[in-house]
């Protein structure tokens, strides 16, 4: 059992691995047809709670678009403390700061991924980018991240 309070990376890189299920199939096949299968997604949020069965964990699938169709976010969140299991965040004009407030402080611009970070803005966080996580480094649509993003963590 984890300490969802007190994840290491690897810990919050195990439980993106697990297999979870929709809580409520019927919430979690609003959001699938309404980003996955539609040509056009209108602007919004999307929600569906996810469920680890075996880890007992419940986590929110949220889907964030915006009016900009290259721009949006698709991520994971623990439903107790809302810590970012993984969150990707897609749009060409994003900035990122990575070692914040230390010495070698650098800015990840363009598409990257929080990987086990608080939910807050005023906390220190180190992203990816996307350009380093091959399932995703050629995708622009979000109806192509959000269907690698299913499978990636395993919504089943």
């Amino acid at each position: 059992m984890y300490d969802i309070d007190n994840l290491t990376l690897a810990e919050a890189k195990n439980l993106i691995n697990y297999e979870k299920n929709p809580k409520t199939p019927l919430d979690y096949t609003y959001v699938y047809n309404s980003i996955a299968t539609s040509l056009v997604v209108k602007r919004g949020k999307y929600q569906a709670i996810i469920v680890d069965n075996n880890q007992n964990i419940s986590y929110y699938l949220d889907v964030l678009v915006t009016p900009v169709s290259t721009t949006f976010t698709i991520s994971l969140r623990v439903q107790k403390n809302n810590l970012h299991l993984i969150r990707f965040d897609f749009g060409e004009m994003l900035r990122h700061k990575n070692n914040y407030g230390k010495n070698n402080e650098y800015y990840v611009h363009g598409s990257h991924v929080h990987i086990n970070s608080l939910p807050n803005k005023e906390s220190p966080k180190d992203v990816i980018p996307i350009s380093n996580i091959d399932e995703f480094k050629n995708l622009k649509t979000i109806q192509d991240v959000f269907q690698e993003f299913v499978v990636y963590t395993n919504i089943k």
